[in-house]
């Protein structure tokens, strides 16, 4: 079905790029084991990246998950791709961007699947030229021009 595909994918091409889920599992624990499922991994080949798979089994309500996340390294932010009740295409979510000391809270709504991706560095979306007030990838006195229109 596409739901079990939507599950894989998941795990291994949760962004449409072919990314895949970390291979060196780390501890993840749920206080409500009826209603969700938490899995946590590194990945060998980036050390900045801890991958999350949280899943609300919840048919009536969302979930406001607490994260708090041991071990020495200091997450900044996070990105995060689900599916749903709705569809089992997987798309991109509201990101996370409040993470202090290792903790952090992220509302699933019911009946989701999450692939949460933290990251160390605290990232502007890479489609973003802060600047670039024309839009066209760069940032030049067409910017500054169309900026001073905007002031004025």
């Amino acid at each position: 079905s596409d739901y079990t595909q939507a599950a894989f994918n998941l795990y291994k091409n949760y962004d449409g790029n072919k990314s895949t889920y970390g291979d060196i599992k780390v501890k993840a624990e749920t206080s409500d084991i009826e209603n969700s499922s938490v899995y946590a991994a590194l990945d060998s080949k980036d050390n900045t990246k801890l991958h999350v798979i949280v899943i609300n089994k919840n048919y009536d309500k969302p979930m406001t998950i607490s994260f708090n996340i041991g071990g020495d390294k200091m997450y900044k932010s996070g990105r995060v791709w689900a599916f749903d009740e709705s569809s089992a295409k997987i798309t991109e979510r509201t990101p996370i961007t409040d993470i202090k000391d290792n903790k952090l809270q992220y509302t699933v709504p019911k009946l989701t699947a999450c692939h949460i991706v933290l990251d160390l560095d605290s990232k502007v979306d890479p489609t973003v030229i802060l600047g670039d007030v024309n839009g066209d990838s760069k940032v030049d006195i067409l910017d500054y021009t169309m900026l001073q229109k905007y002031m004025l």
